[in-house]
Parts: structure tokens; sequence; C-alpha cells
């Protein structure tokens, strides 16, 4: 079958309309046979259990176009008994993984011509999903279902295909502790709207989601999971029961056991760690495995100890100091500096200098620059510095003039 005539190499990530999408209902305590059609229109009441209580789940996976024609599927079992996990969390009826992984195959060979071809960089995404359709009104479980699962080319998820991404700790909770986090429930996902929309408009291209109880250890993205890289090569994913399991995941680790001999841990993982590891990115089957090139934390009032910020950002290649931390202090004695009017820098190594006329940068990727003396802490600046080396001056409420690739504040109250 001839592919269909699509720019495939710059589609996008978004919604093209295929042919067929596969349909069946849940009534009287059953599932009907299903089909196939060609409908992409859903019609309900306006009183559906779906739109009042958002009883609805879901799932993504991939088809792809192997280098001699073939099209496979990427592991369409793990995604059936994570959407059969899913329905029974939220009170919906299980469709059970036989028919899931059937309902698959049947939707993708009809849409055959929508799969991108081999090395065009983009992919058949596919989307199962379930929801309650009958009217309720009250509190409580739909009767009647619907399964449904269309299919859509697409391009990567992050512009820019397989570049290092910068992502900011956000001041929002995905997912509370004994609730639904582990499911891939509707919700969820709305629950994460605003946060990304935020974090776009502040320059950012995702969220890290840190625990919603403790607000210490690093849980996930809005749509992807954390991998993590030590500098003695093992692989650590962050372990928490508000984590969604997902099934890139579970695959780069096995794949980095079993295929590459590399050591794997899953486990809690702090977020003051970050600074001990060699590599991040991020894992999803729309982000597929994504670099992450910096993240960025900025604590508020409520830090604990002394911090006011700390910054996490991986430096470019070539420079031995790997990942930076970069600490401001709000109690000063704590970097020993108490001259008045005093520029204060916290180093890459924890060291500190300063200087009233000035102070010597040391190639540090980053720092904290402020006045020190009677100054609140909430009227720093925070200034990233990238490929620093020489001496400046700065004032707390100036922007440094130096001889920098590339400076920004990223803080200035």
């Amino acid at each position: 079958m001839a592919k269909k005539e699509i720019d495939w190499s710059n589609i996008g990530f978004g919604y093209i309309k295929t042919d067929y999408r596969y349909v069946s209902n849940f009534k009287d305590g059953s599932w009907d046979e299903g089909t196939l059609t060609t409908d992409d229109m859903i019609t309900l009441n306006e009183c559906a259990c779906v739109f009042q209580y958002a009883q609805t789940c879901f799932e993504g996976l991939k088809a792809y176009t192997t280098e001699d024609g073939h099209i496979v599927t990427f592991r369409p079992d793990l995604n059936a008994e994570r959407m059969m996990n899913s329905a029974a969390r939220l009170e919906m009826p299980q469709f059970p993984k036989e028919r899931f992984i059937d309902a698959i195959t049947k939707l993708v060979a009809a849409n055959a011509d929508f799969v991108p071809p081999y090395g065009s960089g983009a992919t058949l995404y596919i989307r199962p999903y379930m929801f309650g359709t009958n009217p309720v009104i009250g509190v409580k479980p739909a009767s009647e279902y619907q399964f449904r699962a269309f299919c859509t080319p697409v391009g990567p998820y992050f512009k820019g295909g397989a570049k290092p991404i910068t992502i900011r700790v956000t001041d929002f909770d995905r997912a509370a502790p004994h609730g639904t986090g582990h499911v891939k429930a509707g919700l969820n996902y709305a629950m994460s709207l605003h946060a990304i929309v935020d974090a776009h408009k502040q320059g950012y291209d995702e969220n890290m989601y840190l625990d919603a109880a403790t607000r210490t250890y690093v849980e996930e993205t809005g749509g992807a999971n954390f991998i993590f890289v030590t500098k003695d090569g093992k692989v650590v994913t962050p372990k928490s029961d508000s984590i969604l399991p997902s099934v890139t995941r579970r695959s780069i680790a096995v794949v980095a056991k079993d295929i590459l001999g590399m050591k794997v841990e899953e486990r809690p993982v702090k977020l003051a760690e970050l600074s001990d590891f060699a590599e991040c990115g991020v894992c999803g089957t729309a982000a597929v495995v994504c670099p992450v090139g910096k993240v960025v934390d900025f604590l508020g009032e409520e830090a604990a100890g002394a911090l006011q910020n700390v910054l996490y950002a991986k430096l470019a290649p070539g420079n031995e100091s790997g990942i930076t931390v970069l600490v401001i202090g709000k109690d000063f004695d704590l970097l020993a500096v108490n001259d008045e009017n005093a520029l204060f820098v916290a180093g890459l190594d924890g060291t500190v200098e300063t200087a009233v006329d000035g102070v010597v940068l040391h190639g540090i990727g980053q720092l904290a620059c402020g006045m020190t003396g009677s100054v609140d802490c909430n009227d720093l600046d925070v200034v990233r510095l990238d490929s620093c080396s020489e001496s400046q001056r700065a004032d707390a409420a100036e922007t440094i003039d130096a001889n920098f690739d590339h400076i920004s504040i990223l803080h200035n109250k």
C-alpha cells in the first residue's frame, strides 16, 4: 500500500485525521464485538459521566516502519495491562488484553498508509481511550462505557527533535500521595495543563514535579518519566507510588541491564542529588528519549535551611565540570561574606570570593551575584553566566557587563 502524500519531516506533533478508528461499547455488563469505523465524531448526552466527573483513562503507543518495510507496534501488551490497571482504579470495566491487542492490530493495518516511512523521523501515534457514556448526575461510576482507539502520524514531541531541553522545578503538584498518579487517568493530565502553559510562558520546555508530601524527591514531568545516569555509568530511575509506570522507561531499563550490561537502579531520587548525576533525560511514548540540558529550581520563602535559590544546569560539552549546582545563601554568614555592599559569588566548588569592586571568575559556568550587608534575599539578582573567565564588576540591580558568551537574569525582584 502506497504511503500518503505527507511531508513526513515537518508534520510536528499534532492531530492528522486518518481513515479508520476502532470502537467498542460496554452495556449491560459486557463489551460488544467492536468494529472499525470511518466516523471520527462522538455524540454523547450532555450529562455523560465523562463530562461531569472525568471518568476516563487512556493510553499512548506507537507503530513504526522498519528498515525492511515491515510495520511494527511497540509492546502493546504492556499498554493493555496498564490500561486495565487504570480502569480498575477508576471503577471502569477492563477492556481485555487480547482484545486490546487485536484492536490495535486492526487499527494499524487499516491505516497502514499513514505509518511514516523508515528514516523520516516520524511515527504513527496510537491513542486508545475509554470513558463513561451514560448520564450520571450523582457522584458515582457510569454503567455504560465506550472504548475507542484512533491513530495519527506525528513528528518529534519537543520542537527541535532530540536536542537538550530546559526544565524547571515547578511549585505545582501533579499527584497526591495515595491518589491516581500511578494510572493514566485524564484528570491527571488536566491537573498539569496550567503548569505546562505557565512553564512555556516562562521559556521552559517542561516541568519537573516533586513528591507532594515532602517536595524533596523527583517524580516526573507532565507527560514523561525521568532517567538519570551516574558518573560511574549506573542508570537510575525515580521510584514513587504516584509515578506513572512508563513502558518506555521499563524498556530502557531492560536494554541497559540485559543488553548493555549497565547497572540499573529504581529508587527514590532526591532533588538535591541532581548535581551527582552525569546525565539526565526524559522518556515516554510521545517524548521517546529526550536529553535534559538544564533543570532550574527557584525555591520559595519556605525553603529549608538557608537556601533561597538552587540552580542545576548541565554545562556545554567539553566542560569538565559536568553538572553545576548554584546555591545562594539566605544567611550570608554561611557564605563568609560580611563586607557591607560587597559582591558575593557562590561558585561551582562551593568557594566564595568577595570584593567591593569586583570578583574574579574562574571558568565557572553558573554564578550567584548579589549585594551583601542589609539587603534582603528577596532583592537579589541571580545571574546565569556561560563561559565566564575574567574579573568583572556588578551592582545588585544591574545586568553584568562582561565578556561572556551569554548572560541572562534568572531571578530579579
